[in-house]
């Protein structure tokens, strides 16, 4: 009796397919901003005295958006190599204008409130406000690319670092001059009034640099001597103990 031969019926395997891989919500990209290498010599001080000339040019024509740095090779004449050397990327350069136009406009500031004599009544603290907000104005739109500039430290946070650098230099001596007018002041009040103080300054400063003061109707002048009025108030009436405790707005006495 012959044997039937039954066939194997093939094992067929299923391979179970993964699902696109879960990962995790991305971290953003530090950005470099630091300045890769400071001039020494006198010839490569010139060159990157150049750089940020330059850039501030292009800056101001471009605006931040269109800012390269290829354009700035192409004006300075530089390789991009000799750009890179001291710059990684364009927002270095952004930061380095920025950090500049800081200086300036604190030096202004701190030399303008040397000049002014220690305000002896309310009169005389809006007069020396109204001098260091002239002064302060002044000197950043006449920077090349100040305007720009401005705009970057609002629109980046990593920029914004600069003009906190900026604010905490000037709070120290604001408050001492403050200190030295009302001793008798709530300490930790007139510090927090002096970084408010200072903010709203920079705000003012803005609006008259950027020419937006248009926009309520204003003038330039007119934008000054109001923050200056609206400042000096402020600081006066902070300066009475009696004020701060019982806020009764009575008129605080002339300081001999």
């Amino acid at each position: 009796m012959g044997t039937t031969l039954r066939s194997a019926k093939p094992t067929i395997r299923v391979r179970a397919t993964k699902g696109p891989k879960q990962r995790g919500p991305r971290r953003p990209r530090k950005m470099d901003l630091e300045t890769k290498t400071l001039p020494l010599q006198e010839r490569s001080r010139g060159t990157f005295e150049a750089i940020l000339r330059v850039a501030g040019e292009v800056l101001a024509d471009k605006g931040a958006d269109a800012f390269s740095m290829n354009e700035v090779c192409l004006r300075s004449g530089l390789s991009h190599p000799a750009l890179y050397r001291y710059f990684p990327n364009k927002y270095a350069v952004l930061k380095a204008l920025a950090q500049r136009l800081m200086d300036a406009g604190d030096d202004a500031v701190l030399s303008a409130r040397s000049r002014c004599r220690l305000p002896q009544s309310e009169r005389e603290l809006i007069a020396e406000l109204r001098t260091v907000i002239t002064e302060l104005v002044r000197v950043t739109a006449s920077f090349p690319g100040s305007v720009q500039i401005l705009r970057a430290l609002r629109a980046r946070p990593e920029m914004r670092q600069v003009q906190l650098a900026s604010t905490a230099r000037l709070a120290a001596n604001r408050y001492e001059r403050l200190r030295a007018m009302f001793p008798k002041a709530d300490p930790e009040r007139l510090r927090r009034s002096v970084w408010l103080g200072l903010e709203t300054g920079n705000i003012s400063m803005e609006l008259v640099v950027e020419g937006a003061y248009a926009e309520g109707g204003a003038t330039a002048q007119a934008t000054i001597d109001d923050a200056a009025v609206l400042l000096g108030r402020y600081y006066w009436r902070l300066g009475v103990q009696e004020d701060l405790q019982e806020g009764t707005g009575a008129k605080s006495p002339k300081r001999r």
